[in-house]
């Protein structure tokens, strides 16, 4: 076996400048079902923020509301995010 440290670097190429938001995480609350969506902002090509929001009216969960993820579509549609990450 080789132990044998060797560096290499890898380049992966896509915008510096991009966001996406396909996952978000449902949850009970007031005696029914409420979501709440993520997006990710990519700026400069590092981590730049997280953005949670609610739909319509829907409150924010309490601070101990047990929640559960989700892929929007039920499964991580990796070929759209490579087309949006994309040069």
């Amino acid at each position: 076996m080789n132990t044998e440290w060797k560096e290499e670097q890898y380049v992966l190429v896509v915008k510096q400048n991009f966001c996406f938001g396909d996952v978000g995480a449902s949850f009970d609350q007031d005696n029914r079902k409420q979501e709440v969506g993520f997006l990710l902002w990519i700026k400069a090509g590092y981590v730049d923020c997280l953005e949670a929001y609610t739909y319509g009216f829907e409150k924010w969960p309490e601070e101990d509301t047990p929640f559960q993820l989700f892929y929007f579509g039920n499964k991580r549609d990796l070929e759209y995010l490579r087309r949006n990450w994309s040069l």
